[in-house]
């Protein structure tokens, strides 16, 4: 008879696997490695995941679906610009500031063992197209194209993942807070509103 898959024992192969990752990198930590550091046999770890590439697919995916997922659902309930930035700076980005480790994947082994390029995709096309009646309205931004816009998206929450990874790294006095008051900032000089 086959044994039953306990939620439990996978999210504690999960979360002992994304420290890891973050901790030593996806190359340099072995399946043996998460076994030993979540107290459990190396078998365990194939009962739930083919592969240590299935694995940090797994983190990446699951962890993109529910951050996108929660996005989406606000943003269709969500009306006004200062309202979808509100949201973005006082509760989504800062859930996903909190969580280092994922960030740290993100950006290091996102390229390589995930498709990051379509969650960056999915994110711009999501963001533009709740924000492009606002981009007409702004006069700084009436040449934008849909280009322009996808790329400020994409230099923006990069810059604001990296920066935040780093000043963490690195015990910087810029904090988590200081990159979204930036943020703000930016958006009050650059579109005119006030969050």
């Amino acid at each position: 008879m086959a044994r039953a898959l306990s939620n439990e024992k996978r999210n504690t192969i999960v979360e002992t696997a994304k420290r890891l990752f973050a901790e030593q990198g996806f190359a340099a930590t072995s399946v043996a490695d998460i076994a030993r550091v979540a107290e459990l046999p190396v078998g365990s770890i194939y009962t739930y995941f083919s592969s240590k590439e299935e694995l940090i697919r797994s983190i990446v995916d699951e962890g993109w679906a529910d951050f996108r997922g929660r996005l989406q659902e606000s943003f269709a309930t969500t009306r006004s610009p200062e309202e979808i930035f509100g949201l973005l700076l006082d509760t989504f980005l800062p859930e996903l500031l909190a969580d280092l480790d994922f960030i740290t994947i993100l950006l290091n082994e996102g390229i390589v063992y995930t498709h990051i390029e379509e969650k960056a995709q999915e994110l711009s096309s999501l963001i533009s197209s709740v924000f492009a009646p606002i981009t007409r309205q702004a006069p700084s931004l009436k040449d934008f194209t849909g280009t322009d816009m996808e790329a400020a998206l994409l230099v923006y929450f990069l810059g604001v993942l990296g920066a935040v990874r780093v000043a963490k790294a690195a015990n910087l006095s810029v904090t988590s807070s200081d990159v979204l008051a930036f943020l703000r900032l930016s958006i009050r000089n650059g579109l005119g509103i006030a969050i």
